[in-house]
């Protein structure tokens, strides 16, 4: 993903539920770079089995703000991770973000 530096973004996962109820499901993410790590976690909620794809934005309220300068471009090391109340671990996937000077920067 490149976004511009000094940008407000949100980001959108969608996900399923197929055989269990999951029970106080939600997301931690975890952006470093140069040593420096960034944590956010959110709370999604319950979600029995189904069918139909949930879409959620994150974060729920306001935006995350993109850091602005030379110092800052680059690329960011990202992890996230879906677990439930008990722990469990649903899902975890490494992405990266690219923060660059304008849009369509490679």
């Amino acid at each position: 993903m490149v976004i511009k530096e000094g940008c407000h973004y949100k980001m959108r996962v969608t996900f399923r539920v197929q055989h269990n109820i999951v029970l106080g499901l939600k997301i931690s993410s975890s952006i470093s770079r140069l040593g420096k790590k960034i944590k956010d976690e959110e709370m999604l909620g319950t979600y029995p089995p189904s069918n139909e794809f949930t879409a959620v934005d994150l974060p729920k309220n306001g935006w995350h703000e993109a850091p602005s300068g030379k110092v800052y471009r680059g690329d960011y090391k990202s992890k996230m991770r879906f677990t439930d109340d008990d722990g469990e671990e649903h899902l975890v996937f490494d992405w990266l973000m690219k923060i660059s000077k304008k849009w369509g920067d490679e």
